[in-house]
């Protein structure tokens, strides 16, 4: 990938940031949107930007390795890609350690795909990669604790009354500013 792409991909990625940054403070501070103008947002920016997650995670692999001079194998990735389907389906037997480990995956994932065009694999980026995927994750899940509580029931059984989650639902902008 060469430095001219790279910069384009941070600038659209930076303005695509913003743009739901500013949303989700107006969402939350000044305005609530209804939920026919939140589908019709969602529903734009699937059509402009689409729904990469998961179904490209081969292409950011090939992408990590060739960045860090690794070799890229797909057996191997689906092998890796199909363990780990089995390992959480395994761990489902304890759901509140499947769906924390879920979370923490996840971290790290959003994070390692939409930083891995600025930053190289190590442990400086490690960090970087877990800042920004909370940040994404937080943003996606604490501005939306209510409807997240019946699609995951297992966030009502274990956390709904406890102090946490009190503090999830009084202080839920307060951590997407920390994380950001």
């Amino acid at each position: 990938m060469n430095s001219m792409s790279i910069k384009k991909n941070i600038n659209l990625e930076f303005i695509i940031l913003c743009i739901g940054v500013s949303i989700s403070i107006i969402h939350n501070l000044i305005f609530q949107f209804p939920e026919n103008y939140q589908m019709l947002i969602l529903l734009s920016l699937v059509f402009i930007v689409g729904v990469p997650h998961g179904a490209l995670d081969f292409l950011v692999d090939e992408q990590n390795k060739e960045v860090s001079n690794g070799k890229f194998s797909i057996q191997k990735f689906v092998k890796i890609y199909l363990s780990r389907l089995f390992l959480f389906s395994l761990f489902w037997i304890l759901p509140w350690l499947a769906f924390s480990l879920f979370i923490i995956f996840s971290i790290f994932h959003f994070g390692e795909t939409d930083m891995a065009a600025i930053m190289k694999p190590g442990k400086s980026s490690t960090i970087l990669y877990i800042a920004y995927g909370a940040f994404i994750l937080s943003v996606l899940l604490l501005t939306h604790l209510s409807e997240i509580e019946i699609a995951v029931p297992i966030l009502g059984t274990y956390l709904k009354g406890s102090k946490f989650y009190y503090y999830l639902q009084q202080y839920n902008f307060v951590l997407i500013l920390l994380f950001a």
